[in-house]
């Protein structure tokens, strides 16, 4: 009888961090991106998410006697995600960093946003890790080609610790036609200060699973008054003392007139 192993799936279906935009602001912001939710928000879906930049893969390759360390460096993996999250009540901060993503290159059309989830350091080293970022694991002896696989990631997980943030993307389901004031109001939700919750882990297909509303908080209510109040209390100028020239026809009681528009 041979004593060769039987080769395991090469890898898992591949799994996606995702977030939830569920500041309400934030969240009429990434709608009116949206050709079918600008100002009509019963065409969108309850809650927009957003998706880790990478996605996870989980290499079975390395399986031995029916054990996979890189199966199991995503389990624990999924169980410091599902800690952090606290049930999806944890928050988490969006820096003001925005770019635009394109199909085919610059000037192609407008198919999403790239933003930037921040990271508190005393989760770094958890959420920040392998598999998302980092070596997988591999059966020994290793080849020259995974020794240099293993030192590569090693680096990248150095450095997307030391960034302390998490590459992330809106994907937009069928654009507006000129979309660049909807860019121009996220960009400043982002530079005022707005956050996203509901961390889970999602497999990246099938669709239905990849769009299910895990948390089940309910649907958004999208009024579109809270984006517009934000940006009238942003753009309108200080209250100010009006200079008053004395005059005969001025009664005395206006002279503490004030500008309250």
């Amino acid at each position: 009888m041979s004593d060769v192993r039987p080769q395991s799936l090469p890898e898992k279906p591949q799994q996606e961090l995702r977030f939830t935009a569920r500041e309400p602001i934030l969240d009429e912001a990434l709608a009116m991106l949206e050709k079918d939710g600008e100002r009509k928000s019963e065409y969108l879906p309850g809650n927009l998410f957003l998706y880790a930049m990478k996605r996870i893969s989980i290499d079975l390759s390395d399986t031995y006697d029916g054990h996979s360390l890189n199966h199991s460096t995503f389990t624990q993996y999924r169980q410091a995600v599902d800690s952090i999250s606290m049930r999806g009540r944890k928050t988490f901060k969006l820096d003001s960093w925005m770019k635009p993503l394109h199909a085919g290159g610059p000037d192609g059309s407008l198919i999403g946003v790239g933003l930037r989830v921040r990271v508190d350091p005393t989760n770094v080293d958890r959420l920040i890790a392998p598999p998302l970022y980092g070596p997988n694991h591999y059966n020994t002896p290793l080849t020259a080609e995974q020794l240099a696989r293993v030192e590569a990631g090693k680096n990248i997980l150095g450095t997307a610790r030391e960034a302390q943030y998490i590459p992330v993307r809106y994907e937009i389901g069928s654009t507006v036609d000129n979309p660049t004031e909807a860019l121009e109001r996220l960009q400043g939700i982002l530079e005022l200060g707005t956050w996203v919750s509901q961390l889970t882990i999602v497999p990246a297909y099938p669709r239905s699973a990849r769009h299910a509303d895990i948390y089940r908080e309910g649907r958004m209510d999208r009024t579109y008054e809270r984006i517009d109040q934000r940006f009238a209390a942003e753009l309108l100028p200080p209250t100010a003392p009006i200079n008053i020239v004395q005059s005969e026809e001025l009664p005395k009681e206006d002279e503490n007139l004030r500008d309250v528009s």
